[in-house]
């Protein structure tokens, strides 16, 4: 995994996305919205 999301209750970043298809699957969506509820930095979900 190449991603990382950085961020505070402010905003949210995606970093190092190198699939443009990944960052818009639902998946994704709902482990960017868990890193949003949980306030904080998260690393990249295992698969």
């Amino acid at each position: 995994m190449d991603f990382l999301l950085g961020g505070d209750r402010a905003s949210m970043h995606v970093l190092n996305a190198v699939s443009p298809g990944f960052t818009c699957s639902m998946p994704f969506a709902e482990h960017v919205c868990d890193a949003i509820a949980r306030g904080g930095t998260q690393a990249a979900p295992s698969t």
